[in-house]
């Protein structure tokens, strides 16, 4: 018993002796998740609040006045939302989508010619919806849209002593059905490829320089005649080189799954249909790299700051879990609640190209800022490194 008490206050002793170890052991994991999931409560309340703040600006065709009248009995509903009409001919039918696609309006309500006089003959006339189900503004819009649209039935059609069932409403989403399918993908892939490049940054990064330290190799480097900028530099390409590669295997075990993907989580039983082109993928990659690049050089710097490899991975995990919960505060946005300055946001703007590109809503222009602020990144944390190489008090574990 004396011994295992013995045993029990030399391990607890390691933990407690240094300050540092204190902190990356016991206070950082806890401060880091409460911060991550605060900005998560932050991010998706705020996307909520926008989508339901939003005034929904809808197209009409043909309304008849009795939808009219419905609108301003909804205008009254707490809570309801606001939106706008505006009337359009049926001859432009298919640039008023387009516009649906760009986001420039949220929804198209197309009426049969003479709809209320054909309600009066017992007629039945039909009502279709346009809008794009990849869009949370034109999801909203088309409940706003038929919540009137039952408004109309039940306030104005009974009165008339009409069946209110006389006439029907039909959604039409105007979004392709690769984009669909490719909006499916961009909720998923891009926490997959953000786990395989950090999990794979993690395990080689951390040992790079604490595990020298622990083995007391990186004396004998320094020893060397070699700049210690080169040595640096050296470790961020090799780390960078082996995380693509390990990283690289499960990329291309994801295409190789995305056949099955596509029938399991087809809708209706058919099968999903993506094509991406060559354009596509090389892009991808080239996101790919400058990912791994600042992983690894995120983890050298955690390798360089920690005394041990056990240290390393305490200051790594916390930015681990933080990295996997950042997609998460994406699933809420979409193409038209995303600003430019997104995209200078380091990590969270690889997300976010991953999703636009895999949706296949990609701007050259959000590509480029992503990654020149993420070269930007890399360089100055590369400068640090650098700067940190030079100290002998902290490269030699106390």
């Amino acid at each position: 018993m004396r011994n295992i008490k013995g045993i029990f206050k030399k391990e607890i002793d390691k933990v407690f002796k240094f300050p540092r170890t204190i902190f990356t052991t016991l206070l950082l994991p806890g401060f880091i998740i409460f911060i991550v999931y605060f900005a998560i409560g932050q991010a998706v309340g705020s996307s909520l609040k926008k989508v339901q703040e939003h005034e929904s600006i809808i197209y009409l065709i043909e309304a008849p006045q009795s939808f009219y009248d419905a609108a301003e009995v909804a205008r009254n509903i707490p809570e309801f939302g606001k939106f706008t009409f505006q009337e359009k001919n049926l001859n432009d039918l298919d640039a008023l989508k387009d516009e649906i696609k760009e986001g420039k309006a949220d929804a198209v309500v197309v009426f049969d010619a003479d709809f209320d006089n054909k309600i009066s003959g017992n007629q039945k006339p039909q009502v279709r919806i346009y809008y794009d189900e990849s869009f949370n503004n034109s999801s909203v819009a088309l409940n706003r849209i038929q919540t009137i649209l039952e408004i109309q039935k039940d306030d104005y059609l009974r009165d008339m002593e009409i069946d209110p069932n006389i006439f029907a409403y039909v959604g039409e989403s105007v979004y392709e059905e690769d984009r669909s399918d490719g909006t499916f993908l961009a909720m998923i892939l891009p926490i997959l490829i953000l786990s395989f490049i950090f999990s794979s940054a993690m395990g080689i990064g951390t040992d790079a320089i604490a595990g020298e330290k622990e083995r007391g190799t990186l004396a004998k480097l320094l020893l060397l005649p070699i700049a210690r900028n080169d040595i640096i530099i050296g470790k961020i390409l090799s780390t960078t080189v082996l995380t693509i590669l390990s990283a690289l295997s499960s990329f291309l075990g994801i295409i190789a799954s995305l056949p099955f993907l596509k029938t399991l989580f087809a809708m209706d039983g058919g099968t999903m249909e993506i094509s991406y082109s060559a354009g596509d993928v090389l892009l991808l990659l080239g996101i790919l790299v400058l990912l791994a690049a600042l992983a690894s050089t995120l983890l050298l710097l955690a390798s360089t700051i920690a005394r041990t490899v056990k240290e390393a991975s305490a200051f790594a995990t916390p930015l681990f879990i933080a990295v996997m919960v950042l997609p998460m505060m994406t699933m809420f946005s979409d193409k038209s609640s995303v600003s430019r300055g997104v995209y200078l946001i380091p990590i969270y703007n690889f997300i976010i190209v991953l999703k636009d590109l895999l949706s296949f809503n990609l701007d050259i222009v959000n590509y480029l800022l992503t990654a020149g602020s993420s070269l930007v990144v890399i360089t100055a944390l590369v400068l640090v490194l650098v700067k940190l190489f030079k100290s002998e008090k902290i490269l030699y574990t106390q």
